[in-house]
């Protein structure tokens, strides 16, 4: 079977995981006025999604480190359809917390099996791009879906959506199990357990996962859950209208991971990294405090954001680096693990927020709950120069050598 197929088809499965992961804004929304759950409801039934998806990630990077590629890619495509399938046709809040965690689970083997086959059919120089390129179908689609998705779920309600994307993910399911080869990793003598005990004991590697944690947040916190009702009370406007400037930050998304991968094979990664984070806080500070935004103006600013925060997709090409060869799929579900946690922790510290701050107006609440993204981007600049730019590493082991020193 011809690579190229064999690519299209994982990343078939990333993006139909990945779509129904970040359509939770759009449909969660929907929900929530259908049930009447409050924003910390909607934001538990959010995140529970991320809690399995989350705690799953490294048992399959080991799955796939030791496994065949096939079963699995199918498993979990299959899985995550059931899941869509059993939220379309619950009828509470705890029967849709339960869908939403089969849903996880399933979702769990799609971007870790792509990683897998994309190392074992590509130079690893060329992994940042490849990565990249992969989920320039994934946003782009994710935008469109989106565009389309208010009106979609205002007309035909969000039961059907979920009822058509379950019967697609298992025609998904089905053609990777016939298309994606029979494969399994080269025979090894180390352990799996041994495998995971080296990447657990890597600073580097906690550091590159806490990287990719606080910047992916953008897309996981903000684009996927908050950004419609934000922009639906900042602006005034419809579920329609706020869904398509929220499809301004995956478009955005789509052109910046293949551009920032691009960049990574002939300039410093490191120095891609900060320039990313703080451009995507100016950016996502002026959209949430500048007032009289008008929609073409919040377009803007939305495409910008996603233009500048894809960077994050770097943090698995500097996993490679860390990784022993033996291990490369656990350490990329490690820092998958670490990119997703952070996901249902802010949705429910914001949603808190939201709900629970004293200010005068419900939008003064958003705001002062979403600051949490510009700082969370702040610290993983911060990283960055502590831990992985050399001057700025040098100057921090000698002022606190120092520090130590005087005691």
């Amino acid at each position: 079977m011809p690579i190229s197929i064999i690519w299209f088809i994982s990343v078939l499965c990333v993006l139909f995981q990945f779509s129904i992961q970040l359509s939770s804004g759009v449909i969660i929304d929907a929900v929530g006025q259908d049930l009447k759950l409050s924003a910390l409801d909607s934001g538990i039934l959010s995140g529970s999604f991320y809690y399995i998806y989350a705690a799953l990630q490294i048992p399959v990077g080991l799955i796939f480190d030791f496994n065949s590629t096939r079963f699995w890619m199918m498993f979990g495509t299959f899985v995550c359809a059931l899941g869509c399938f059993c939220f379309a046709i619950s009828q509470n809040f705890y029967l849709l917390i339960i869908a939403r965690l089969i849903t996880g689970s399933g979702a769990a083997f799609a971007f870790v099996g792509l990683s897998h086959i994309l190392r074992r059919h590509f130079a690893l120089k060329h992994f940042a791009f490849m990565i990249g390129f992969s989920e320039i179908f994934v946003f782009l689609a994710r935008g469109v879906a989106t565009i389309s998705l208010g009106l979609f779920i205002e007309q035909l309600g969000w039961r059907f959506f979920l009822h058509l994307a379950a019967w697609l993910g298992f025609i998904i399911a089905l053609l990777s199990g016939f298309i994606i080869p029979k494969t399994a990793s080269q025979p090894i003598s180390v352990s799996p357990f041994k495998a995971l005990q080296i990447i657990l004991k890597s600073k580097r590697i906690w550091l590159n996962g806490l990287y990719v944690s606080l910047t992916f947040s953008v897309i996981t916190v903000f684009g996927s859950m908050w950004a419609v009702p934000f922009l639906q009370l900042k602006l005034n406007c419809s579920l329609q209208q706020a869904s398509v400037l929220d499809a301004m930050i995956f478009c955005g998304a789509g052109v910046s991971c293949p551009l920032f991968g691009y960049l990574a094979i002939s300039m410093n990664r490191q120095r891609l990294m900060l320039i990313s984070c703080f451009a995507t806080l100016i950016l996502l500070m002026l959209l949430l405090f500048v007032p009289n935004m008008n929609f073409m103006t919040c377009g803007f600013l939305m495409f910008g954001i996603g233009l500048c925060c894809g960077a994050y997709m770097l943090s698995y090409a500097v996993a490679n680096d860390l990784s022993p060869p033996y291990a490369l799929s656990t350490c990329a579900g490690f820092t998958n693990t670490m990119a997703i946690i952070s996901a249902p922790l802010m949705q429910f510290i914001i949603g808190v927020g939201i709900d629970k701050l004293p200010f005068s107006t419900r939008l003064l609440n958003f705001q002062c709950a979403l600051v949490l993204i510009p700082l969370s981007l702040l610290g993983a600049a911060l990283i960055v120069m502590i831990a992985f730019t050399p001057t700025f590493s040098n100057l921090y082991q000698r002022i606190f050598s120092n520090h130590a020193r005087s005691f």
